[in-house]
This record gives C-alpha cells, sequence and structure tokens, in this order.
C-alpha cells in the first residue's frame, strides 16, 4: 500500500472510532425508547457516513499539502462543467467568486497560515489553496445541484427539459 493509502486508512479507523460509538447509541435509542420515521433514519445514517468521510478527509488534509486535493477538486469542476446546464455553470461560477471574497481571504487565510506556523509546517506547502477550496466548495455543490436537475428533468418527461424558474430568466412570473 502507498502512503496516502495507509494514511487514508488510518484516518478513516479514527473517524468510524468517533462516529460510530455515537451512532450506535442513537439506533439503540430509536429502536427502543424513541422510534423515528424510517425516513429519517436514512437520513441520519446518511448523515453518519457524510461525517465520517468529512472527518477522514479533514484529518488526512490537515497532515498533507493542498496541492493533491486542489488537482482532484478542479477536476471534478471542469468534468461537472460539462454535464451541468449553463445556467447552473454560471450560476456555480459566480458563487465561487462570492464565497472567496474579502471575508475569506481576510480571516481564513491568516487563520491557515497561523496554524501552519504553529503545527511547524511550511507555509507555502501546506497553506496554499485554502482559499481556493473554500471558493470550489459552492462550484462543485451548484454543480451537482444541476445534474440532479437535469436527471430529474429527464426523468420527468424523458429528455423534455423542466420549465426553467422566473427566477433564472429574468420574465415575470405567471
Amino acid at each position: 500500500m502507498t502512503t496516502i493509502q495507509t494514511k487514508l486508512l488510518g484516518k478513516l479507523k479514527e473517524s468510524l472510532s468517533a462516529v460510530l460509538p455515537i451512532m450506535g447509541i442513537v439506533l439503540i435509542l430509536s429502536f427502543t425508547i424513541a422510534p423515528l420515521p424510517s425516513g429519517v433514519l436514512l437520513l441520519f445514517l446518511f448523515g453518519g457516513f457524510l461525517l465520517i468521510l468529512g472527518m477522514m478527509f479533514f484529518n488526512l488534509s490537515a497532515e498533507m499539502a493542498m496541492t493533491p486535493f486542489l488537482f482532484v477538486f478542479y477536476l471534478i469542476v471542469f468534468a461537472l462543467a460539462f454535464l451541468v446546464p449553463d445556467d447552473f455553470l454560471a450560476i456555480a461560477f459566480d458563487s465561487g467568486g462570492v464565497a472567496s471574497g474579502p471575508m475569506t481571504a481576510t480571516f481564513l487565510l491568516p487563520f491557515a497560515m497561523g496554524a501552519c506556523e504553529t503545527l511547524g509546517g511550511n507555509i507555502v506547502q501546506d497553506a496554499f489553496g485554502i482559499v481556493a477550496m473554500v471558493a470550489m466548495t459552492p462550484l462543485i455543490a451548484i454543480q451537482l445541484m444541476g445534474l440532479i436537475y437535469q436527471i430529474k428533468a429527464a426523468r420527468i418527461g424523458k429528455g423534455a427539459a423542466v420549465e426553467t424558474p422566473a427566477f433564472f430568466t429574468g420574465k415575470p412570473s405567471r
């Protein structure tokens, strides 16, 4: 196994040991004392899964340089750009610019630099790209929303597009 795979497996074990006991307690309580509807239970399990993944990648990225993550996320952004409708693509790229605006650059970048300096890392290698990561989050989220929109539109009309809301077209609503 490569170094990254070994580190990833270690971070997965850490995340599982932190989240699974709490999930187990909630599941036991939901089956015994306070039953939950199946939809809520499914959302809870999905949220737990996403929490484990998020913690794993956050812990891994705290020990690694951000450059490999930036490369992978940029590949995802540009691959999604070919799949989503133009309206969502324009909004996604616009929101990425807003997310990395004055507040993020003012507060997050010095925080990352200070954390890197405190932990004894190399600021250029370890803190590089923190603003880019913040800017990519809405890009990916809105493009995924556009992809889901397009899939649902194809299901509804067998290829016919769902009517675009008036908000996106600039035309007055009916």
